[in-house]
């Protein structure tokens, strides 16, 4: 009997790492040349604490959004988006048919989310400005869900 229990620990531990890692999934890394495109505005999120870097872009109309580019600055203090993106990027990735992204060994700090699609398709730019805090104070979360929005 207490084989079968650990047995059964086992296969439910397992379970829930491999959705640990699917749910963090990382995106193909982004080319040099590969920037985000956005249609005619530019949208500003309100600045989220968070404690992993990770999520899903979805289109306007909440289907998942492939070959969307996602650009990560490190921000300074309270700098305006404009004032980041005038630095060198730190990284980005490409979301491929899941429409997620996962950007895993940063350090706590503030960062800057640049969101837009690798080809122009008629939706604007996401800035996303993000605190990611240290792991002692981590939390469960889901994630970031970012939704595009429609140029006018």
């Amino acid at each position: 009997m207490t084989q079968q229990i650990t047995t059964w620990l086992k296969i439910i531990a397992c379970f829930y790492l491999a959705l640990s890692v699917s749910s963090n999934a990382e995106c193909q890394k982004a080319g040099k040349d590969d920037v985000p495109h956005g249609a005619n505005q530019t949208v500003e999120l309100a600045e989220q604490k968070i404690s992993r870097l990770f999520g899903t872009v979805l289109f306007p109309d909440r289907a998942p959004a492939e070959d969307i580019v996602i650009e990560l600055y490190r921000r300074v203090g309270k700098q305006s988006f404009q004032e980041t993106m005038k630095q060198v990027r730190l990284t980005a990735c490409i979301t491929e048919n899941d429409s997620k992204f996962s950007f895993p060994q940063l350090q706590p700090g503030r960062y800057l989310l640049r969101v837009g699609t690798r080809k122009p398709a008629g939706v604007n730019e996401l800035y996303v400005p993000v605190i990611l805090e240290s792991n002692a104070r981590r939390r469960a979360d889901g994630g970031l869900t970012l939704i595009l929005q429609l140029g006018t």
